[in-house]
């Protein structure tokens, strides 16, 4: 099933780091609630999300605020890696405008 290789672009995190970082304990859970159903198969999404809930259910501000700040890291990876839900096939390479060496691997 396509659905389960799809991944939450930054934009879904960024959208779940922004009310995390506004204090709404009970918006993030929703949302991550939301998208950790429809992005099934991300499986990094779907850590945090279960450390978010563990670390809510015993007020630990601590473990909190270290999801929060890998919530942040993971909103920084993905802006590199997908585009539109889905991995980019160009997320291994250096650059969006391969040089002369990466035409000749592509051909």
């Amino acid at each position: 099933m396509i659905e389960d290789r799809m991944f939450a672009s930054h934009y879904v995190i960024n959208h779940i780091y922004i009310i995390f970082r506004k204090g709404d304990l009970e918006g993030t859970k929703e949302l991550f609630e939301k998208f950790t159903h429809r992005y099934s198969g991300d499986n990094e999404l779907a850590a945090l999300y279960e450390r978010f809930i563990k670390a809510s259910r015993e007020k630990n501000k601590e473990e909190l605020s270290e999801v929060k700040k890998d919530l942040k890291t993971l909103l920084n990876s993905r802006k590199f890696k997908e585009t539109s839900g889905g991995v980019s096939p160009t997320s291994g390479m250096k650059s969006r405008r391969p040089g002369i060496d990466s035409w000749i691997k592509l051909i």
